[in-house]
């Protein structure tokens, strides 16, 4: 392949006469783009290796941290306390970590740095002595071929390059055995940044559905309250790193556990997200601690992972109706069974559907009054209904063991629902025109409210004509 020739960007007011291109690579498309401040310098390299070294000591060999490597002559460490040389040549630098407080020993021997495999792309080096021990001539290669050398001292020398590489050699010159003190090339904190060029690919968005049940939870200040919620990844990529966050400004505190789709059983830690695959569901409990009391509010969750996009709130069916009172109140919990599952379908525009509600209250007891509706255009939640469906409604309470109507069906049924008490009923269900299948928006709402008409209970179905 014919690259283009080797160039050098030069940033944040190099001088030209600061650097020379000594030699480009044959036959190879590079670039490199060269910073005198380290921040510029980290911004331009992305992630940034560092790996604190600590003060090296005399020894026989480099105390380096684990998983370095050093061996050979001319490249050496200066203790801090007496100023004694250890040397060594060859650094390997294992991935994520960066080598620090490193010097050269004087003479003309070239300093050989090896990075990890499969190479990096950008290399920034501190010199903290510049003005005692910078003079003759340094010339830095890559093993992709750039060779490039500083015409005048600097702190700092940080570049980043199109082709990735493995090695860095530093080759010491003239002057520099000749300096006084120390002498050589000192180097400080040298940082490495990724290897854009091998990357894994992004992971592609996946999208999700979420439900919640039991819709609503009412409890008392500091007793939790738990549902159970699943996430479907409805998307063509897996779905990494998936959890439950609480959206909703309220005084408790919020937590969820990954479960067992099968038997409930709790699986994970809390606040564990998990990975679903394409296709799969995830089972999880959430938990809502109330610190004071709240009044009847839909909470609303985010359902995500590192990969997936939202998931829209929809008002009974990922959100949870959540109150708490600082005296016992009653705490319906309740479900809806339908013969096609989380839906009702009436046969024809005019025909009836039913479907029955199973509750238990794990409150306590009180007079209830029941009530269904389809909501009203103005407002989104189960204790104001969300949209108007042209259908008409009556319901009645049941006898749990037979399913039969313990009273005509009518608008409202009251009743008295005791601590721990499951009462039954059935909703009956009469078109009045085409429902179209919008389960966000054509819902039936099954209310229970206390005497001081406070929604304490709440579910939802979907509806529509077939």
């Amino acid at each position: 392949m014919i690259g283009r020739p080797l160039q050098a960007r030069l940033r944040v007011g190099i001088p030209l006469v600061f650097l020379a291109l000594v030699a480009g690579p044959s036959g190879v498309e590079a670039s490199l783009d060269f910073f005198l401040d380290r921040s510029d310098w980290a911004r331009a390299a992305g992630v940034v290796a560092t790996v604190p070294f600590e003060s090296p000591v005399i020894s026989s060999s480099l105390p380096l941290p684990s998983g370095y490597s050093a061996s050979g002559v001319n490249f050496a460490v200066e203790s801090s306390s007496n100023g004694q040389l250890l040397l060594m040549k060859t650094i390997n630098l294992p991935q994520s970590q960066v080598l620090a407080s490193q010097h050269s020993s004087t003479g003309t021997d070239a300093i050989v740095i090896t990075f990890p495999s499969p190479g990096v792309t950008a290399v920034g080096i501190d010199f903290p002595c510049i003005d005692t021990c910078f003079g003759g001539t340094l010339i830095f290669k890559l093993s992709s071929g750039l060779t490039f050398r500083p015409r005048a001292p600097v702190p700092f020398l940080g570049w980043t390059s199109t082709t990735p590489f493995t090695s860095l050699v530093i080759t010491v010159k003239d002057q520099w055995e000749q300096q006084s003190g120390a002498g050589g090339l000192f180097i400080d904190n040298l940082s490495f940044g990724p290897n854009a060029f091998t990357q894994p690919e992004p992971v592609p968005n996946t999208t999700l559905a979420a439900a919640i049940l039991p819709a609503s939870r009412s409890v008392m200040v500091g007793t939790p309250a738990t549902a159970f919620a699943t996430i479907f990844n409805s998307g063509q990529a897996p779905a990494f790193s998936t959890g439950i966050q609480s959206t909703s400004d309220i005084p408790a505190v919020f937590s969820y556990k990954s479960t067992d789709c099968a038997t409930n059983a709790v699986t994970g830690g809390t606040n564990v997200p998990v990975d679903i695959p394409v296709g799969a569901t995830a089972c999880f409990v959430i938990a809502i601690i109330p610190s004071a009391p709240i009044d009847p509010n839909d909470l609303r969750f985010a359902f995500g992972g590192s990969n997936t996009l939202p998931v829209d709130p929809i008002v009974g069916v990922n959100t949870l109706q959540f109150s708490a009172s600082a005296t016992p109140v009653p705490d319906i919990v309740a479900l809806v069974a339908s013969s096609d599952p989380g839906i009702v379908s009436i046969p024809g525009t005019t025909g009836t559907a039913a479907f029955a509600v199973a509750t238990v209250n794990a409150g306590a007891g009180a007079n209830i009054t029941l009530s269904a509706d389809t909501g009203t255009a103005s407002s989104t939640s189960l204790t104001e209904p969300a949209a108007i469906v042209p259908v008409g409604i009556i319901l009645c309470q049941t006898n749990p063991a037979t399913g039969v109507c313990l009273g005509p069906p009518t608008t409202t049924v009251t009743t008295q629902i005791s601590a721990n008490a499951t009462p039954t009923f059935a909703i009956f269900v009469q078109g009045n025109g085409v429902v179209p299948f919008d389960a966000a928006n054509n819902r039936i709402f099954v209310r229970f409210k206390d005497g001081n008409g406070v929604t304490r209970g709440a579910t939802s179905v979907a509806v529509r004509t077939q």
